[in-house]
């Protein structure tokens, strides 16, 4: 079932049509002439623990907590964002 809620948050996830069936690539409809992908973002297995146990304690940091979070894991804060947001959204069973 589509989760329209949740579309905004994934801009290269499928969107949804329920009256036809279909679902469009939404990467499909840029160019090859426009700005490359990002590459993704791959977790070691130290930088996955400080963040589970952190998600275990709090499931929303603050901007202090981030900032010692991007410190202990390298990562930066938004990549931390995102996580944090996604694991809201999707529950503790993503971290």
């Amino acid at each position: 079932p589509c989760q329209p809620a949740l579309l905004p948050l994934f801009p290269t996830a499928l969107s949804c049509n329920e009256n036809d069936g279909e679902s469009i690539d939404r990467d499909s409809q840029y160019s090859s002439s426009q700005k490359t992908k990002r590459m993704r973002t791959s977790f070691k297995h130290h930088q996955l623990r400080t963040m589970k146990s952190y998600f275990a304690i709090n499931h929303n940091p603050d901007a202090k907590d981030l900032k010692q979070l991007a410190q202990k894991t390298g990562l930066t804060k938004r990549v931390l964002q995102v996580i944090f947001a996604v694991s809201n959204v999707l529950g503790s069973h993503f971290l």
